[in-house]
């Protein structure tokens, strides 16, 4: 977990370390890219194990 927690830091923040944008509607935009960032990562993981318990065999063609 702290793993996920400090990829979104890297991913969100970078290197500056401060939030993106200057006004609280950018910041807004920012946050929900975020999310949206954070959400199609869990389906990739989640479409990778799939795939993984659907061949128990380990043999992938």
């Amino acid at each position: 977990m702290e793993n996920w927690n400090s990829a979104n830091t890297d991913l969100f923040y970078g290197s500056a370390g401060t939030s993106p944008g200057s006004d609280k509607e950018h910041q807004e935009v920012s946050m929900l890219s975020l999310h949206l960032l954070q959400s199609t990562l869990v389906f990739i993981n989640t479409l990778l194990v799939q795939s993984v318990l659907k061949d128990p065999s380990g043999s992938r063609r």
